[in-house]
């Protein structure tokens, strides 16, 4: 029979969990009920998505219920059904952004240690998310939360700090979030200790995450030949260096905005069609221009971004940096007195959990830093850098000798 302590340890150290934690602990399995989580004013977060999902979900669901009443009193035919089965779909994919701003609005979390994995599992009313985690697969549990520059915890941000595991592979998996540190600390120490006495001894680490943290300096490599495979093209002269820098594909570069602007734009057009069957055009253009407005929005900001290119171009007084996609053309002009280092830094913006980098220009006096070229592999912007220093005499922060000189062997192609 299990036994309830809400507030002791049974892992054999006494780690003082605070009692809004209930505790209960079997032979093979320890149980963590946590409260509601007391995020203030930031729970009302959660309406946003709740909103959206609801606005989503009801068109499409008035138009399956309408066409389901057609089809019971006129005993509709196939395509009617294809067409319910269709609609469903969004009315489905509408409920992760409800259950999302359900989990903020009144979510709370339970954490298990069985014999052999972690189980984490997100409760909001009858809504359950569960994840679970081989210890096999574990490497470290991690605290973290935000603070400010002197190390403190933000009063709004107080509650947002979490926990996460860290597994062999590098990936990472939320356990625990939106909860005071002081309640986090103890219970990731019962957590381990119950491992531990599982077989898996796993460290604990502080991941404080600061607001700054952001756009971190990656150490930039001196690469002075072009990498195998790049589709870059590099013009050299003695005086002057020009990169051009081609799109990838508008499918790779526009990460998946042109395939799904494509399929949301015509999943709103069969809408369309469907009403105007009904010699209502009128008004299922009224009902549904949001959501076409959305769908040609993704298209045409994924036509941009799968239609970039790049032009570099630099010489011992200035650099000059020229972008044109489909829809615009943007234009930089540095002094070659005024860049203070041209190095790779981290973008800020990750994809599927791989932090993009991007080749920096940092002004000398210190102001705010570009970012290009965002997202081209880190031998390419090695290459771009090095390259840049050594035409504009720039020195590279990383390192207190100057830029090998241009490779014009191999400098074009």
């Amino acid at each position: 029979m299990n036994t309830v302590f809400p507030r002791a340890s049974f892992s054999g150290k006494l780690h003082m969990l605070p009692r809004e934690i209930e505790t209960e602990h079997g032979p093979e399995r320890s149980r963590f009920d946590l409260p509601m989580r007391d995020l203030g004013p930031l729970r009302f977060i959660g309406v946003v998505p709740m909103l959206f999902a609801v606005g989503f979900a009801w068109m499409p669901a008035k138009e399956m219920v309408r066409m389901r009443l057609r089809n019971i009193a006129n005993g509709g035919g196939g395509f009617e059904w294809i067409f319910v089965a269709f609609l469903s779909i969004f009315v489905l994919a509408a409920l992760m952004p409800f259950g999302f701003g359900l989990f903020i609005l009144a979510g709370r979390t339970r954490i298990i240690v069985a014999k052999d994995k972690l189980i984490m599992t997100e409760l909001a009313g009858p809504l359950r998310w569960s994840r679970k985690v081989a210890f096999a697969d574990v490497e470290r549990l991690e605290i973290g939360g935000a603070t400010t520059a002197d190390g403190r915890t933000p009063g709004l941000l107080g509650a947002l700090c979490g926990v996460t595991v860290t597994l062999k592979n590098g990936k990472k998996t939320p356990v625990v979030v939106g909860y005071p540190r002081a309640w986090l600390q103890p219970l990731v120490a019962e957590i381990s200790g119950l491992m531990e006495r599982r077989g898996k001894a796993v460290p604990v680490a502080e991941a404080v995450l600061k607001p700054e943290s952001a756009g971190q300096t990656i150490e930039t490599e001196q690469r002075v030949q072009k990498p195998a495979g790049s589709t870059i093209e590099l013009t050299a002269t003695e005086w002057s260096a020009r990169f051009k820098v081609p799109s990838r594909g508008l499918l790779k570069d526009s990460y998946g905005l042109v395939t799904f602007g494509v399929i949301w734009t015509l999943a709103v057009g069969i809408f369309l069609v469907a009403r105007g069957a009904h010699g209502d055009w009128l008004l299922g253009f009224g009902l549904y221009s949001v959501f076409l407005a959305l769908g040609v929005g993704m298209l045409l900001l994924g036509i941009h971004l799968g239609t970039r290119r790049w032009t570099l171009s630099a010489d011992p007084s200035q650099l000059k940096v020229t972008l044109k996609s489909a829809w615009r053309t943007r234009e930089w002009r540095w002094a070659a007195g005024e860049i203070g280092d041209i190095r790779i830094g981290d973008s800020g913006t990750k994809v599927n959990e791989r932090m993009l980098e991007q080749l920096q220009i940092h002004p000398r006096n210190g102001g705010r830093k570009t970012g290009l070229l965002t997202d081209r592999s880190h031998e390419e912007l090695a290459w771009i850098a090095t390259t840049l220093r050594g035409m504009l005499r720039v020195q590279a922060s990383e390192s207190p000798e100057a830029p090998p000189r241009i490779d014009r062997s191999r400098g074009s192609g």
